[in-house]
């Protein structure tokens, strides 16, 4: 649950209840017409119902972007250390159609809870291009284009050579 959206609906709540027992606690007194718990009470009962709807419809938005999270960690987490998966493997992994899972991760991918990531549609593709190479990823040694020398490089990361620092894309 959003934190921001949380703090708003709990505020709306207390609000509205506090302003909903002062309205019937004070209900049977009338000053000039008008019951007095109206007239004491009555901003926060309604400031209450106006922070509950805002808060409501925060929660509800906000629902949707941990949907996505939730689905991101879940496809983040079959892809393991690799660099890419194909699409139908994911399908078939969650037991959905191909194209419902290309709809999901373009989603994801578009909120940024995949970062560094596009989808290869002609190779039916999840790519993700790592900026830092984790520990457990196999290394490559490739040879520098400037000087020669062999670097250690993880597919799909970028490295300085060592000895002349000319950037290495792999």
């Amino acid at each position: 649950m959003n934190g921001a959206a949380k703090k708003v609906f709990i505020t709306g709540g207390c609000l509205f209840g506090w302003g909903l027992i002062w309205i019937v606690a004070l209900g049977g007194n009338m000053v000039f017409g008008i019951p007095v718990a109206l007239i004491v009470m009555g901003l926060p009962f309604i400031a209450g119902i106006m922070l509950l709807v805002v808060g409501f419809i925060m929660l509800a938005i906000g629902g949707g972007k941990n949907k996505l999270e939730k689905l991101a960690n879940i496809y983040r987490s079959m892809m393991g250390n690799n660099s890419s998966i194909f699409i139908e493997q994911l399908a078939a992994s969650t037991q959905k159609d191909y194209n419902v899972v290309v709809s999901e991760l373009e989603q994801i991918i578009r909120g940024g809870h995949i970062r560094n990531a596009h989808i290869d549609y002609s190779r039916k593709e999840l790519v993700v291009i790592s900026a830092t190479p984790s520990f457990n990823a196999p290394g490559i040694a490739v040879a520098c284009g400037s000087c020669g020398n062999e670097t250690k490089i993880v597919q799909g990361t970028s490295k300085q050579c060592e000895f002349c620092g000319i950037l290495i894309v792999r």
